[in-house]
């Protein structure tokens, strides 16, 4: 068995992006998470946060037999930390997107002058 990669399998994204759509769909002049690709994006949020690619990976293993909505609530019945990491993923991977920022009429941080 070759060592760990570090990123997800097409598989995995795949799950992970039908589950990141439910918790973040679009709404009014907000993106969804697939409107913005979020899964493209995971690289970067893995390479800020590496302790969340293995908990990511199980989360979606426990997620087996379950699809969408279901498998939140399963999460959430059975796998509280491991929804939290999987909500911390999605949300911090949206929240770090320009389209996102921009949507949100946020400029990013600014020098404070005086």
């Amino acid at each position: 068995m070759s060592g760990p990669t570090h990123s997800l399998t097409p598989q995995e994204m795949a799950q992970l992006a039908e589950l990141a759509d439910i918790i973040i769909p679009r709404y009014q002049t907000m993106p969804s998470a697939s409107d913005i690709d979020l899964v493209s994006h995971l690289a970067r949020t893995f390479a800020s946060r590496p302790d969340l690619l293995e908990t990511v990976r199980e989360t979606l293993l426990h997620c087996r037999g379950h699809r969408g909505e279901a498998a939140l609530l399963h999460l959430a019945s059975e796998h509280p930390p491991h929804l939290s990491a999987l909500l911390q993923t999605v949300a911090g991977t949206y929240f770090m997107q320009p389209d996102v920022k921009r949507a949100l009429g946020y400029p990013g941080q600014k020098r404070l002058h005086g």
